[in-house]
């Protein structure tokens, strides 16, 4: 498997992830309940919520690498089909 078919296959798969409303709501419910802790927390403990916001980061940085790869399998789709299509253009102009 080739470089453009790893970043198709990895897009198909993120692009899975991103639809699957069970792992959403799991995203969802981490964040807010890390940002609803950090609302509660006493003012003097910065180790808490320096983690918590750290939690808060992790996941927009998990479903941010997930969306770069769906991107990344369209860049690569774009390729390929314009990479055909000047085959395609190419071929006809051999034959003519």
């Amino acid at each position: 498997m080739d470089r453009r078919e790893q970043d198709l296959h990895r897009a198909e798969e993120a692009r899975a992830l991103l639809a699957n409303p069970l792992l959403q709501a799991a995203f969802d419910e981490l964040r807010a309940e890390c940002i609803e802790q950090i609302a509660a927390a006493n003012v003097n403990d910065v180790g808490t919520v320096r983690n918590l916001m750290l939690m808060v980061k992790t996941v927009d940085k998990v479903r941010a690498i997930i969306e770069r790869h769906v991107q990344t399998g369209a860049i690569v789709a774009k390729d390929i089909e314009r990479l055909t299509r000047e085959r395609n253009i190419f071929g006809m102009r051999k034959t003519v």
